[in-house]
């Protein structure tokens, strides 16, 4: 979308292109002139949800737009998990068409019957609230659908010495994205003949990185000197925990295979002393560490580029829609990234262990910014990973993470 614009090339940075490509991801103005006069007569203000110059209109349109989708997403499942099987249908969110919510029905095969009518749907949703920015679309794959081809995938894998490295569900455009790092035209084709009729993408891929990472913008170290940022705290009973990533005190032998999990591991903030670390969990849904801290260290701030922000709410396990704003937090990067989330099932293996239902995500991860608080608005959605399986960034999603750990967010 940058072709055919005459502003100078040479003043375009780095900065400038992550503005742009925010503003293409939520479908507003990417004109580079009338961007550039924008940098010139708006400052940042403390209490701004966004890391980018925005019109004042258009930083309204989007709080407005979250608010809407942040109140009618949860009851839209509701009603969806109510009515209907998982396997009839796709929800998402279109935030480059001003945050359209997308229900895409699967059609029926010859052998099936049409188990859900749009004009039934249509009615359905006016239970929801007032009319809000919606469409109804034909689908040939649902969610489910996708998640269960991804498994069968990674079942095969094992059984039938089939290369590849990670995969990824892609649902709005329906198909299993298929990561391979060393690409070779024969993997992709002995991939397609064990698969052919999946609906899939085949890719190569950089190699996954952990990164080493602190908290909403502030770095914790631990005893042995690696540092990572922290996420948020969490309690069970009268115990109270911080939350980040758990490679941070875990090592892995490439050459044996030996996994060492640090559990003596102390943590700092600054000269403060945190706490030791209590578990560690690697693989499965979830890379995360859990720290034995005080009471009096628990809170529920998140540090954005200087500015205290008080958190109100935690995202329920698979609460969160493909297609809604997110935000990560991390002392290495330094500053408040926001992007979209891209799917809710990223799967790959690293350091000896494999991963499944991570979130996949447009932004991007620095050494350092590992367990980092991931965000929107008020709200916690989970903690930075790194990246793999063909995405720049992915995390763990923070309801998966009480779930599997028996915590709650801490929100005091």
């Amino acid at each position: 979308f940058l072709g055919g614009l005459t502003s100078n090339a040479t003043e375009i940075t780095p900065d400038f292109l992550e503005q742009i490509e925010f503003r293409k991801e939520f479908g507003l103005e990417t004109n580079i002139d009338k961007i550039k006069l924008l940098n010139q007569n708006v400052k940042l203000h403390e209490d701004s949800n966004f890391e980018i110059p925005l019109t004042k209109a258009e930083e309204e349109e989007l709080e407005e737009r979250f608010k809407i989708q942040n109140e009618y997403i949860p009851k839209i499942k509701k009603l969806l998990d109510e009515k209907y099987k998982n396997e009839d249908f796709t929800l998402y969110i279109n935030q480059e068409n001003k945050g359209e919510i997308v229900i895409k029905l699967k059609q029926a095969s010859e052998h099936e019957k049409v188990t859900v009518q749009k004009d039934t749907m249509v009615n359905e949703l006016k239970s929801v609230g007032p009319m809000f920015n919606y469409r109804i679309e034909d689908g040939n794959y649902s969610e489910s659908d996708l998640n269960k081809i991804s498994e069968q995938m990674w079942e095969k894998k094992g059984q039938q010495n089939l290369d590849f490295d990670s995969t990824s569900v892609d649902v709005i455009n329906e198909k299993v994205i298929v990561g391979i790092i060393d690409y070779t035209i024969e993997k992709e084709r002995q991939l397609r003949l064990a698969f052919g009729d999946f609906p899939l993408e085949v890719v190569q891929v950089d190699p996954p990185n952990n990164h080493r990472g602190s908290y909403g913008g502030e770095k914790i170290v631990n005893s042995r000197g690696g540092a990572c940022s922290s996420g948020y705290y969490a309690k069970s009973g009268s115990n109270h925990y911080l939350i980040t990533a758990g490679h941070c005190s875990r090592s892995y032998n490439a050459s044996t295979g030996a996994v060492t999990n640090h559990t003596s591991d102390t943590y700092k903030y600054g000269t403060t002393t945190l706490g030791k670390v209590n578990s560690i969990r690697y693989g499965g849904k979830i890379d995360a560490l859990t720290i034995s801290v005080s009471s009096g260290n628990a809170n529920s701030n998140i540090n954005i580029n200087g500015a205290v922000r008080k958190m109100t709410s935690s995202q329920a396990r698979n609460g969160d829609t493909v297609g809604q704003a997110v935000c990560k937090l991390g002392y290495a990067t330094g500053k408040s990234q926001c992007g979209t989330l891209k799917s809710k099932n990223v799967s790959y293996t690293i350091a000896g262990a494999a991963f499944t239902e991570l979130r996949g995500t447009n932004l991007t991860s620095t050494g350092g910014d590992s367990g980092g608080t991931m965000y929107n608005s008020f709200q916690y959605l989970g903690i930075n990973k790194g990246s793999g399986g063909g995405y720049t960034q992915v995390y763990s999603q923070i309801g998966e993470i009480n779930y599997s750990l028996g915590l709650s967010t801490y929100l005091q």
